[in-house]
Formats: structure tokens, sequence, C-alpha cells
């Protein structure tokens, strides 16, 4: 788990275990990769792909950016990018499309970074491939719009959000998901990235405002001072960017948007988040029976999260969540205030779509689901019961199965015999097991190595057996220990 540590010195993690989640990543990147550009050419240019390539990138960079301005609502970073890039390859289907999957293919191992950087490598991991297989991140990476660029910077934006709102007492040493790396003594670097990668993706689309809006001001009550830095890149981009979206919004390119309910609008935004677009880009009716299931196992994770998690882990789930629900939640309340700024629609949300991901993988890998889980033992097995009786302490419990069960080796210490061997046939495997494994300790033995505080019950005979004949109770006393029968008859009680 990517923690930040204030020891000096933090023990370098197993060169298999770095290596191992450096290899899955990489893994994972290829299986995105190869998902996206595999079929990237197979379709024609749809509309807003035509506009793209026939209007706004025919000519020279400058008609480019003149284009951007009249007939698009959008501003221009990604068609600059765009027009330098097909320079190089040209404005075919694929082409075009590329520098889009490319962007997309990036996004895997940020999503790897964020998830890693919140709740370790588990989460990390089912992170990245919740998002190298997703349908609606793969459908935008083949499209030659500017939504997976602004997929990708979001996500950068988030993670180095994430960085900068850590303690300065926590940051000089960190082991990050790759090994541990050292770090300055503040976190401006983090500020500033973010800051910088904020106004790109502004500059990529002006929904980014949504979850740039929150960090920065979240960023501002941490971190007061020290966030200025990142904060005052972004609002420069604002500023900058101000007097072409007042331009771009007087044309109405977007009022199509509002022509359907909100309502409906919503709904297929679920739908599009966990199966893609099937809907009017596509000019087929919406399909929803496939999206049933993957939005039940999402609510699930996250119910799980709120739930079952810890402390820790619900901070940093409820950390993204709210990122994503400013980012949908915001411009809903403007679209109920001012419907003549209604601008909902499922590509446009796009940017929370990687902190949900990150959420839910989050919700999959709690601690607690997986010591459960560990901790399972089979039907028709009496659990061990640790500890006396009803005064034993209840660290006990923790101390026995800590330190005290050793699988496959010996008994687990402390366990009335009596209860653990609950049928003649499990009694005989365990009596067989434990054959020559088995002394009695003097009284305060346990104790004395702190392994547990809890005494046993008065030792019983087991049914059917006499206590003369119980291999159990005729075990050899260790050394200098009593007989057992005298230890019996002075009332001690005898420890496993």
């Amino acid at each position: 788990m990517w923690t930040r540590s204030r020891a000096r010195s933090t023990p370098r993690l197993p060169e298999n275990l770095r290596s191992r989640s450096f290899w899955i990543v990489a893994g994972l990147t290829a299986a995105a990769a190869a998902l996206r550009f595999a079929t990237l050419g197979t379709q024609a240019y749809h509309h807003d792909e035509i506009v793209t390539a026939s209007r706004v990138l025919r000519g020279d960079f400058f008609h480019a950016m003149e284009a951007v301005g009249f007939s698009e609502s959008a501003p221009p970073l990604y068609y600059a990018l765009a027009w330098a890039w097909t320079q190089l390859t040209g404005t075919g289907e694929a082409g075009l499309r590329s520098l889009s999957a490319l962007a997309g293919v990036a996004t895997v191992p940020v999503a790897y970074l964020l998830g890693a950087e919140l709740r370790g490598r588990r989460a990390g991991l089912l992170a990245a491939a919740l998002v190298a297989v997703n349908p609606m991140l793969l459908w935008y990476s083949q499209e030659a719009r500017g939504y997976a660029l602004l997929v990708l910077l979001t996500a950068l934006a988030a993670l180095f959000f994430v960085r900068a709102l850590r303690s300065p007492a926590d940051v000089p040493q960190v082991e990050d998901p790759y090994g541990p790396r050292s770090r300055g003594t503040s976190g401006r670097l983090d500020v500033v990235m973010w800051g910088v990668f904020s106004a790109l993706a502004l500059a990529t689309h002006y929904f980014a405002v949504f979850p740039v809006a929150l960090e920065a001001a979240w960023l501002l009550w941490r971190r007061r001072r020290a966030a200025l830095s990142g904060v005052s890149i972004v609002a420069l981009a604002g500023l900058a960017l101000a007097p072409l979206a007042i331009h771009q919004m007087s044309l109405g390119h977007a009022e199509w948007i509002g022509d359907r309910s909100l309502g409906h609008r919503l709904w297929e935004v679920g739908v599009t988040f966990v199966v893609g677009e099937t809907g009017d880009i596509v000019s087929r009716p919406e399909t929803v029976l496939p999206a049933i299931v993957p939005l039940l196992a999402a609510l699930a994770a996250l119910a799980l999260l709120g739930l079952r998690g810890d402390r820790d882990e619900r901070r940093a789930g409820g950390l993204v969540l709210v990122v994503a629900a400013a980012t949908v939640a915001v411009p809903l309340a403007l679209a109920v205030l001012a419907p003549g700024k209604d601008y909902v629609i499922a590509r446009n949300l796009i940017p929370a779509l990687v902190p949900l991901l990150v959420a839910v993988a989050i919700g999959l890998t709690l601690r607690r689901a997986r010591r459960r889980g560990d901790q399972h033992q089979p039907a028709g097995r009496a659990p061990a019961r640790l500890g006396g009786g009803r005064g034993a302490p209840r660290r006990a419990g923790k101390a026995a199965r800590d330190g005290a069960l050793d699988a496959g080796r010996r008994l687990p210490a402390l366990v009335p015999l009596d209860r653990l061997f609950s049928g003649p046939a499990l009694r005989r495997l365990l009596l067989e097991r434990a054959r020559g494994r088995l002394r009695l300790r003097r009284p305060g033995a346990a104790r004395s190595a702190g392994v547990a505080r809890a005494a046993l019950s008065p030792a019983r005979a087991l049914p059917g057996r006499s206590p003369a004949r119980d291999p159990l109770r005729a075990a050899r006393p260790g050394p200098g220990a009593p007989a057992p029968a005298a230890r019996a008859q002075s009332g001690a009680r005898v420890r496993l």
C-alpha cells in the first residue's frame, strides 16, 4: 500500500512484489491498447467527427483555431494537438482517432496510481483493470473528439490533488507503488502539477471546471497559502478562456441538449457509464438490460464501502466520490435552476467516471472483507474458541490469532479441547496430528510469553473416554512441572 510514514527509513519492498505490480499494470495497459487500436478505423466518422476532420482540421493551424471559435462549443487544446498529430498521421479514421486512443491507454496507469495512492496496490490494480475495459472509456478512446484527453487530464489532476492534500509532516519519506522514493520537504510540486493539469483540462473541455473548482476550494481550505501557486495557474487559465467560452455560448451550438427531458438524460448517464454509448449517438434504441448487472455490482461495492469499510477506507473512497458527485451535481443544479444553461449529457459528465471506478475498486478490496474471507471455516467444523470463559479479556482472541495459531504444526493455544473436538472422526484426526506435539505448560507460561492472558476452562473427560486412557490427558508434563494428577488436586488449571 502506498503510504507515507514519519519514519526516516522505510523498508524496501520485496523485489518480486514491486516487479509483479509493475508487470500487472503493464499487462493491463497492453490489453487496453489492444482493445482501443484493434478496431480503430473500422467504423466511419459520425457527425461530430466529420466536423473535427473536415471543418476544423482542413487548413493550417490558424484556420483550425479560428474554426474552433465559430463551429465548436469546446476550448481549443484538443484541436491544436489534433492538428499537429494529423500532420504525421493524416485525417483518416485511424490516424485522427489514434490521438484519443493514446490518451485512453495512458489513463490506465494513472488510474492505478490514483487507487494506489488512496488505498494501496490492490485498489490500484483493480481500478486500472476497470478503466482498461470500461465500455464508455473504450468508446471515446476511439472517437476523434477531446473526451479521452479530458478523462486523462482530469485523472492526472485528481492524482496530484490527492498527493497535495498530504500533510507536510508526512512528506519526507514515502513508499510509492514501485518502491520507496524520496520527496522534498513540502508538497509544493504536487500543488503546481495539480494546477498545470487542471488548467490543461479546462483548455480541453469546459465541464472540467466542476471537479477543478471543488479541488481548488479543498486545497485552499487544507493547505492555505501553500495552495496559492496551483490555484493561481488555474485562475489564469480560466480568465484566458472566459472570452472564448462566452462567445461560443452565444452561438447556441449546445442548446439541442435541453430538447430531451432531464430525467431521461440522467438515466442515460447511468446506462452509458457502464455499457457505453447505445442510444441517440449511434441512432439505435437504448439497450438497458446489459447495464443492470454492472450497475447493481457498482452500487453493491459502494454500499460495502460505506457499511463495511474502516475509517481510512471510507475517507479514501469518500474523497473521490465527492469529486465525482461535484462533477454531476453542480451542472444538474444549474440545469434545474437555469433551464437555458442545461448541458447535462453523458459525455459531458465523463470526468466523473474515473473517480467513480476508483471508489468501486476501493469498495471491492476492503481489508475487513479480506480478513473475513481468510478466517472463514468450512461447514461442519466447530470454530475454536479462544480464552476461558466470560471473563476472558477480548485481546486474548487477537493474541491467539496473531501468535498462538500455527496452522498445521501445533494445536491452537488456550483452546478448550472439549469444545474443539466436536465429532469422533474429527477428534481422531486431530488427536493423530497432536500426538507427540502437546505438552503441559506451567501456570503462567503463556502469560510470560505474552501470547494471551485467558485461562482454560477446567479440563473434562471427552465423551466415551476415561481420563486415564485419553492421550491428551496422559501427555507427558514439561520439565519441572508437577504431575497432572497433583495439579488437578491442587485446583490449578492446565494450559496447552
